[in-house]
This record gives structure tokens, sequence and C-alpha cells, in this order.
């Protein structure tokens, strides 16, 4: 796994952005797990024909 913040202030949402990089074929229980967590996954979509937040 591979990790890229953001060194930059907040967007104007009050939001930074993480990058996580993951070492799967399938990050189905990464994303959930973050999901689950509270935090907002903006790739990959949820399923198929889901919409990017």
């Amino acid at each position: 796994m591979s990790v890229l913040a953001s060194s930059e202030h907040e967007d104007e949402a009050g939001e930074r952005v993480a990058v996580l990089r993951v070492a799967t074929i399938d990050p189905k229980e990464v994303v959930d797990s973050l999901s689950a967590a509270g935090y907002r996954i903006l790739w990959p979509p949820a399923g198929p024909g889901a919409r990017s937040a």
C-alpha cells in the first residue's frame, strides 16, 4: 500500500484528499471498510453503474 496526501490546505468544502494505492485486484473490502468508517470514496464507484461522489 502507498499513500499520497495533499500538503495543501483543505479545499473549499474543508476537506483534504488522500490517495491510497492498494496492491489488489479487488479493492472492495478496503473500500467498504473506509466507507463504513465515514470516509468519502471517490473511486472506484460503489458498484456497476454507480456514479462517483
